[in-house]
């Protein structure tokens, strides 16, 4: 799911959960930054606990993008 500040010229991060590649192996949760560099990567045993923390982290770059944006807009004045 890509996540913006709303900007048109705003970078966009991607978060995306990955299915394990062979048995035994864990679900994946990344944050990928808009050159494709991986931010964060995590493992879960379910893909029911990596979609919550999928939810949960994009919520959270959600908005430190959008309390960002808003230091900016303030620092204009």
């Amino acid at each position: 799911m890509p996540i913006t500040s709303g900007a048109d010229d705003a970078p966009t991060y991607t978060f995306a959960v990955y299915n394990p590649p062979a048995p035994g192996l864990p679900w994946v949760c990344m944050c990928l930054h808009p050159d494709g560099r991986v931010i964060a990567a995590t493992t879960f045993r379910t893909r029911r606990e990596a979609d919550a923390e999928t939810e949960r982290c994009a919520s959270d770059m959600a908005d430190f993008i959008k309390a960002r944006k808003q230091k900016a807009v303030k620092s204009l004045h």
